[in-house]
């Protein structure tokens, strides 16, 4: 969809517009976020940081003379399969402009034994989701990028020590870094790694065994896209 079939003749439709583009990602980030209220000591930075970055793009949108075209998105994340087999799936909806784009992502991830720690779990089953910003270099959103995301997870994991099972929920903040492809105008492929920090529940309790959690991670994968 493109922004000049809806607002070519009208500034006044194109600025209501912009500003509802604001108001619905800040409405997509008002769970996490009331989580983080809850959860975190980190909350008002973080929070803080997210904020100025969708009011930063928005407002570079709103000072482009020339109409933007958006672009909705959707993508598949390879990273999954890699770190939990072929039941495991990471899902993206996207909606990009200029140099920006904004995601929300969905996953479900069975960890499988070779990416956990001797340490902790011999079993973690991950469901969670989160909203990811990124600037790119171009201005077709693609080339080189990074940006921010936030992500709330929920384990269910069993203890190496005594087998205790149970579950806990995690909050983490990281960084995306990546590079682009776009292919006839539509189809993206994009490797990436992400460096995550949880900043929640670093320490959990399951039933008898106090378990620590990895202080920061990378996570590579690839992402295979198509814009409409």
């Amino acid at each position: 969809m493109y922004t000049k079939s809806i607002f070519s003749n009208n500034n006044f439709i194109k600025k209501k517009s912009l500003k509802s583009i604001f108001y619905t990602h800040f409405k997509l980030l008002s769970i996490p976020i009331k989580i983080i209220n809850r959860s975190s000591p980190l909350s008002k930075p973080i929070l803080l940081c997210l904020i100025t970055l969708i009011t930063f793009s928005v407002n570079h949108l709103a000072a482009k003379k020339e109409d933007v075209p958006f672009r909705w998105g959707a993508a598949y994340d390879f990273m999954a399969p890699r770190i939990g087999g072929l039941s495991s799936v990471n899902l993206d909806a996207s909606l990009s402009y200029g140099q920006f784009k904004h995601t929300l992502f969905l996953a479900h991830i069975n960890i499988n034994d070779d990416h956990l720690t001797d340490e902790s779990f011999c079993k973690d089953n991950l469901n969670g989701f989160g909203y990811r910003f990124e600037i790119f270099s171009h201005k077709e959103t693609k080339n080189w990028s990074a940006g921010l995301l936030l992500m709330y997870s929920m384990h269910d994991v069993t203890t190496v020590h005594n087998k205790q099972e149970g579950s806990f929920n995690t909050i983490m903040v990281g960084v995306p870094l990546g590079y682009t492809w776009v292919l006839w105008d539509r189809v993206t492929i994009n490797p990436n790694i992400s460096i995550l920090v949880p900043i929640t529940n670093r320490t959990v309790t399951i039933g008898s065994d106090k378990e620590k959690q990895a202080p920061w991670g990378l996570e590579p994968g690839i992402r295979i896209g198509y814009r409409f």
